[in-house]
């Protein structure tokens, strides 16, 4: 359960919910336990049209309602 991307470009919020695999040390949490007191760096990729900008929020799997994490903003890539 990677978690759900959030973008909101021209005033409409679009939802990421589908994580790319890649499969390289570091990328990714495929099947790692992950528990309240542990800590991962990864990397998790998502695939996302190259015209989109925006606000980037990302909902961490399994997180509570309302807990987003701002990633910053994106700039399309025409």
């Amino acid at each position: 359960m990677e978690g759900v991307l959030y973008i909101n470009y021209n005033g409409k919020e679009y939802k990421f919910d589908h994580a790319e695999p890649v499969m390289l040390d570091g990328w990714g949490i495929m099947l790692d336990q992950i528990n309240p007191l542990t800590s991962k760096t990864t990397y998790i990729v998502y695939k996302i049209p190259k015209e989109i900008s925006g606000s980037v929020y990302y909902k961490p799997g399994r997180s509570g309602k309302g807990h987003l994490i701002y990633l910053g903003n994106i700039t399309s890539r025409n």
